[in-house]
């Protein structure tokens, strides 16, 4: 395992398309960029591409917050032998908070394609992941912290990952929250493999501290 020193950014968003059932449009990039290469000026190593649709559907249930359903692609856009894609079908359910705190969320999918270039990825990503939030403290308002968990079919606990994010409000020790758009602080740790879908096979472990924009 190597440790990476390039920055990340990444960019998300779900548009709402229909109602009755919920119709929903996501997109979110990943881009690494290696702002320590003086020499090759500052590339930018790799762009993840993920688009997806889903069904949505909220429950009333004190126990269980949504259940979604869709279709995603995701790819590097990179010509081989360095392009790397699938296209899955995708469910994900999650919970309501517990005590107001911890919530759960299970995403489970299945490849519809893999090209010949990462025909093995589920070996390393598998075809599930676990996300576990804790949020809203009464001592700290809007802190989160969140994990999120992956294991592959093969490879033991070697082909498997392990994020975890905490995020802080700037004005957190302010009684009173500023009106209008305010920046969170987002400290990230990432071990494991899959982080990036170039080289999903190999593992890799980055501490990233930034901040996260939320509308």
């Amino acid at each position: 395992m190597f440790a990476t020193n390039e920055v990340k950014f990444q960019t998300s968003f779900q548009y709402h398309l229909w109602s009755s059932p919920f119709i929903y449009f996501g997109y979110s990039q990943k881009t690494f960029w290696d702002v320590w290469d003086l020499r090759n000026s500052f590339p930018v190593t790799e762009i993840d591409f993920r688009p997806e649709g889903f069904l949505e559907w909220r429950f009333t249930n004190p126990n269980v917050e949504y259940l979604r359903a869709g279709y995603e692609h995701e790819s590097n856009g990179k010509h081989a032998p360095e392009w790397r894609a699938w296209d899955l079908v995708f469910a994900e359910v999650r919970t309501r908070p517990v005590l107001g705190l911890v919530d759960v969320r299970v995403r489970a999918w299945y490849p519809l394609y893999t090209p010949p270039e990462n025909r093995d990825i589920t070996d390393y990503l598998g075809y599930s992941e676990l996300g576990i939030r804790i949020s809203k403290p009464e001592m700290l308002e809007d802190l989160a912290i969140g994990v999120t968990l992956k294991k592959g079919t093969t490879g033991g606990l070697r082909n498997g990952s392990v994020e975890l994010n905490l995020f802080c409000p700037l004005e957190f020790w302010n009684s009173e929250r500023p009106s209008g758009f305010w920046p969170q602080v987002h400290i990230q740790f990432w071990s494991g493999v899959g982080e990036r879908l170039l080289n999903y096979n190999m593992p890799t472990r980055s501490l990233r501290i930034g901040l996260h924009f939320a509308v």
